[in-house]
Parts: structure tokens; C-alpha cells; sequence
């Protein structure tokens, strides 16, 4: 927790100095179109307090936010959780179907390529993996754009004009097919990241000594594809925390190409018009999102961690009771799994020993 508040204060004040130290104010910007004297501009910047001294100026966003106060927009004209309020859902509807999208997808291609390393389907995926790995966000939504839209799917907006008189299933399916081309924008290079990092980890635990032990001991190809891409989601589990945080950040772009209504858009006009208690909120949003992502890998991880299971090296009593008791109850394939990998671990050990003696003897 105090490593969340202190992420929360640092993004917070890097972010809060840049603001005001580059040149402009919002109402002198070009975005903000208010065409007022010197005089009357300068009265609003004293409104706003932006002529204290920059320290002064944090200290009292960072009493106003402690007590919940958001602050105001001054390209909306309204405050800033209205704002919010509106856009931040329709993001993150968008960067929810995209990291689901991304966690599956790139799990399955990446499972699939490791359980069929060296053949030509794993270099072709390899290659498209590498490819759109390489491809930023807002050119992959460019692409996306010139290439499927009009013709197949909307090229923006969040819904067709006159949709909302429609019944539920006709609104519904409109919704969906404009979330079509953002959602693969944001997804497909999630999916890319993904797949390589699973592909070299089903890789290398196919090759574990208990992979080939249970395939030995004539267990189906299912149970032990199920344990192998389970073992290999710990790499993958990893990158939870940095996914959603990309996300967000590639939000911004994709929105912008496909005119969604989000916060991604609605942050990047914050910016050109120099809000800053919206630029703010963004910042505090994504700074949040990259603690609770990395919390929320950190819970994944230990779900599947194999070496709590009861068997395994390493793994404390506490692991070694509760994990036995859940795996008592299931009962099937999982003990059968750990009692092989201990006697894998077992016969192992005694070859060792024995080698041991024979060295000592001689």
C-alpha cells in the first residue's frame, strides 16, 4: 500500500510540473477559444490560483483531491468527475474486451506455438507475432481504418445516428460492430506481446522431466497440455500489470483514430488545450490502473504458482496443507500430476545418492 501511495505522489508531481512549466495556460491556448484582454485573462488565472508559486499550487490539488474534489474543466466548463462520468466507461469497456482479447488470444497462439516448435505453422505465427509486436497501436488502427472501413465496419463513433429507437438486440449488435476495429487495434498487439513470451515458456516446460513422466505414465494429452500451460502462465501472469497501464496508453491514440467518445480522446484535447485538472485526472487514472495491475498479477501469480503444490520443492507448510486439501477434494488427474513429478524428483534424488557413495567409496 505505501508503495502505491508514493508511485501515486511521484507520477503526480512529475506530471503536475510539466504541466505548468510548459508554455501556455488554458487561457491563452489556441484549443481553449476564449479571445479576451490581458486584464481579464490575467483575472482568471488569479480565479484559478495558477499565479501562486508552483509548490503552492500542488499543495492545494493535493488537498482538493484527498477530499475527493476532482476540479473543474475549463474546456468543458464543468467539473471534471461529470466529465469522467461520461468517457472514462466507454474506455474502459473498450480496454476490457481488449485485455480479455489479449490474455486469451495470445495465451492460446502462444501455447499452440510451443507445443509445435520447429514446424512451418510455428514460424508463420512466430512472424506475425513479430510483426504486429513491432507495429505501434495508432498505426495499426490506421491501417485498420484505410483498409476495413467504410466498407466493412464503421470507421467511428460509438453508435449509428437514430440506433438509440431500436430494439435492445439491434442497438446491441450496432454497439458491437463499432467496437470491432478499436478493440483489434488495442488487442491484436496485446495479443503479439502475449504469444511470444508463452510460446518460449510452453517450450521450455514440455521439456521438465515431469511433462515427459506423466506423458510416460499414459496420462491423456489434454491433462498434461492443461498442467504444462499452466505451469508456463507465470511469465505471462507477469505482464498483467504493464498491460493495462499500455492499454490505456494506446487508448488514447486508437480513440483519436476512430473518433471514440472515451477518456483517451477526451485526455488528448485536455492536453492540446492545456486543462490540467483533466490532463490530472488521467494521470492519476493510469497511475492507479499500474498499482492495481501489478496487485492484481502479483494474486494471479501465486494462483498459479506449481510450486505451491504439495510436492514441490521449496514450498512452505502452510502452501504444502492448504494446497493439499483443495487438491484432496478435486482428487483426479492434479494428484496424479504431483505424484509423478515426485517421483521423478524422488528417483532423481537417489540416482544422486548413490552416485555420492560410489565418488566417496572410490
Amino acid at each position: 500500500m505505501t508503495q502505491s501511495l508514493l508511485v501515486l505522489t511521484v507520477a503526480s508531481m512529475a506530471a503536475f510540473g510539466l504541466l505548468h512549466l510548459a508554455p501556455g495556460d488554458p487561457f491563452n491556448s489556441f484549443e481553449s477559444g476564449i479571445r479576451s484582454t490581458p486584464a481579464a485573462r490575467a483575472m482568471q488565472r488569479a480565479r484559478l490560483g495558477l499565479d501562486e508559486p508552483l509548490p503552492q499550487q500542488y499543495g492545494r490539488w493535493l488537498v482538493r483531491y484527498v477530499r475527493g474534489d476532482l476540479g473543474w474543466s475549463t474546456s468543458a466548463q464543468r467539473p471534471v468527475a461529470d466529465v469522467l462520468r461520461d468517457t472514462l466507461p466507454r474506455t474502459l469497456l473498450l480496454m476490457g474486451l481488449a485485455f480479455a482479447c489479449s490474455l486469451v488470444g495470445g495465451v492460446l497462439l502462444g501455447a499452440w506455438q510451443g507445443m509445435h516448435v520447429g514446424t512451418r505453422r510455428d514460424r508463420v505465427g512466430s512472424l506475425l507475432s513479430l510483426l504486429l509486436f513491432s507495429c505501434p497501436e495508432y498505426v495499426l488502427a490506421v491501417v485498420l481504418l484505410l483498409s476495413l472501413a467504410p466498407a466493412v465496419f464503421p470507421a467511428s463513433g460509438l453508435s449509428t445516428d437514430g440506433v438509440g429507437t431500436l430494439q435492445l438486440g439491434a442497438w446491441l449488435a450496432d454497439r458491437v460492430w463499432h467496437l470491432i476495429l478499436p478493440v483489434s487495434a488495442l488487442a491484436l498487439v496485446g495479443i503479439a506481446v502475449i504469444a511470444r513470451f508463452e510460446r518460449a515458456a510452453v517450450r521450455e516446460v514440455v521439456s521438465l522431466p515431469f511433462i515427459q513422466a506423466a506423458r510416460a505414465r499414459g496420462l491423456r494429452e489434454r491433462t498434461v497440455r492443461y498442467h504444462a500451460i499452466r505451469a508456463s502462465l507465470l511469465p505471462v501472469i507477469s505482464l498483467v500489470g504493464l498491460l493495462l497501464p499500455s492499454l490505456m496508453a494506446g487508448a488514447v491514440f486508437v480513440e483519436t483514430v476512430f473518433s471514440w467518445p472515451g477518456m483517451g480522446l477526451t485526455l488528448l484535447r485536455a492536453i492540446e488545450s492545456r486543462d490540467y485538472d483533466v490532463v490530472m485526472a488521467g494521470v492519476v487514472l493510469v497511475s492507479a490502473m499500474t498499482t492495481l495491475g501489478s496487485m492484481f498479477a502479483d494474486i494471479l501469480r501465486d494462483l498459479a504458482d506449481l510450486r505451491s503444490l504439495p510436492t514441490a520443492p521449496g514450498a512452505t507448510p502452510a502452501q504444502r496443507a492448504r494446497v493439499a486439501g483443495g487438491r484432496a477434494s478435486r482428487g483426479g488427474s492434479c494428484s496424479r500430476i504431483g505424484q509423478i513429478a515426485q517421483n521423478v524428483r524422488e528417483h532423481a534424488s537417489q540416482r544422486g545418492h548413490c552416485a555420492h557413495e560410489y565418488n566417496t567409496g572410490h
